[in-house]
């Protein structure tokens, strides 16, 4: 029946306007299977379609942004209680705080070697996990989604100093954007404490190698 619906949903795409690509894709769970359905017009419209069995729709504080386009049956059966879109464990926020001190000190590592790349893109990581941590601390939906969700909910209630932990591939800006991130990750983790409780210890051990990092310019760090 799902590749059926989805079969049908892309011979009637053209009707909507000159349909420049279509990428079809799906999950690998054997438990939930969803067809996705990906549309990009010449008026540059696009469509994120997904294509469910009707028990495995998500409703209510569930998924409060789905919108049904097409329903199969009239009238829905009742679907088994779902989580949340808004809920978080402490356990999932423990593992974002952790893997972003992680990321940065990958990104110090990258750095005193020299791979601004590299270290450039560990940085990028970092602020990923900086982004859900926020979203946690905020109670927005899906905080897994990060960025785009904190944009969503609250786009003037930003971490405080995050456009301080942007750096282009330059030694000296890296070095100062990795201290801009230890800093806003440790303010997101704070305003996430009742969710998060206890930081990772990974958390005050990095933040003491990054704060005794040599120097982009090989100069002598500063004593604390």
């Amino acid at each position: 029946m799902i590749e059926r619906v989805e079969g049908a949903l892309v011979a009637s795409l053209g009707e909507a306007g000159e349909v420049v690509d279509v990428l079809r894709d799906g999950s690998a769970s054997p438990d939930l299977v969803i067809r996705r359905v990906f549309v990009q017009y010449a008026d540059r419209l696009q469509l994120d379609l997904a294509v469910i069995a009707e028990d495995a729709v998500r409703r209510g504080d569930a998924a409060p942004d789905f919108v049904t386009v097409y329903r199969a049956e009239t009238a829905p059966r009742p679907a088994p209680a779902q989580q949340s879109a808004y809920s978080v464990s402490a356990e999932q926020v423990r593992e974002w705080v952790f893997r972003g001190w992680r990321a940065l000190l990958d990104a110090d590592k990258y750095l005193q070697r020299g791979s601004l790349w590299e270290a450039h893109g560990r940085l990028h990581e970092a602020r990923g996990f900086i982004w859900q941590v926020w979203a946690a601390a905020k109670g927005t939906s899906y905080p897994q989604h990060g960025l785009s969700q904190v944009l969503d909910d609250s786009p003037d209630d930003l971490p405080p100093g995050i456009e301080d932990t942007v750096a282009g591939l330059d030694a000296t800006e890296l070095r100062q954007a990795l201290s801009a991130a230890s800093t806003v990750l440790t303010r997101s983790s704070q305003a996430c404490a009742p969710r998060l409780g206890t930081e990772p210890r990974m958390a005050a051990s990095a933040r003491t190698l990054l704060h005794h990092a040599e120097p982009a310019d090989g100069s002598t760090p500063r004593p604390s």
